[in-house]
C-alpha cells in the first residue's frame, strides 16, 4: 500500500509520462485495483496510442474485472483479450504480453487453447531463467 501511494503521487505529478502511467497501471493490477489500472492504461494510450504494454494492461484490467465478477460472458472475455492480442501484434516477442494472453484464459477458468499454450511456450523461450514463468 505504501509503494502504491508513493507511485500514485509521483504519477500524479507527471501525468504526461507514459512510463510512469504504465508502472502505475501494473502496480494497481498487483494491488487488485482493476478500475484504477484501466484508467492508468487509458492514460498511457492517450499519451502513446498503440503502446503495447498500455494495450496489454488495459486488456488485463478488463480480464481482472471479469474474473472478479465470475463472468461467464464469452464475448466480454474475447473483448478483453482483443487488447492483449493487439499488444502482441505490436510486440510479438514481448514475453510479458505472451504470458498474459495465456493467463487470460486461466482467469476465465477455462483451459487455454493451443495458441495460448504456444504463446506461453514462446515466453519461456524468451526468458528461460524466469522460474515463475516456467512454473
Amino acid at each position: 500500500p505504501e509503494a502504491l501511494a508513493q507511485l500514485r503521487s509521483l504519477a500524479g505529478r507527471y501525468p504526461d509520462s507514459a512510463q510512469g502511467q504504465t508502472l502505475l497501471a501494473e502496480l494497481e493490477l498487483i494491488a487488485g485495483n482493476a478500475a484504477e489500472a484501466k484508467a492508468a492504461a487509458d492514460r498511457v494510450l492517450t499519451l502513446t496510442p498503440n503502446h503495447p504494454r498500455g494495450l496489454m494492461l488495459r486488456g488485463m484490467a478488463a480480464a481482472e474485472r471479469l474474473r472478479a465478477s465470475a463472468s461467464g460472458d464469452a464475448a466480454a472475455w474475447e473483448a478483453a483479450r482483443a487488447d492483449i492480442l493487439a499488444a502482441n501484434r505490436l510486440a510479438p516477442s514481448d514475453p510479458l504480453i505472451l504470458m498474459h494472453y495465456y493467463r487470460s484464459f486461466s482467469a476465465q477458468g477455462i483451459l487455454p487453447p493451443a495458441p495460448a499454450q504456444n504463446a506461453l511456450f514462446r515466453a519461456v523461450q524468451k526468458v528461460p531463467a524466469d522460474d515463475d514463468l516456467r512454473y
